[in-house]
């Protein structure tokens, strides 16, 4: 089987091109580490909030339903 890696970059204003320092990738965590710019800055629609009620992360572990 061979499998294709395409990668597509999105220049522009909201969009964030730096390494996401993620937890350990290599052991399939995938959270953000402290201090990385996409921490606190999803939608700033309140309702998308994290639990602590912090503006929500960017990424699949952002929002209320984030902890998974």
């Amino acid at each position: 089987m061979n499998h294709l890696k395409l990668c597509i970059v999105v220049t522009g204003e909201g969009n964030i091109d730096a390494d996401p320092l993620f937890v350990d990738p290599d052991n399939g965590d995938y959270h953000l580490q402290t201090g990385f710019p996409c921490i606190d800055a999803g939608n700033p629609d309140p309702q998308y909030n994290d639990p602590d009620a912090t503006r929500n992360d960017m990424g699949a572990y952002g929002g209320q339903c984030g902890d998974w």
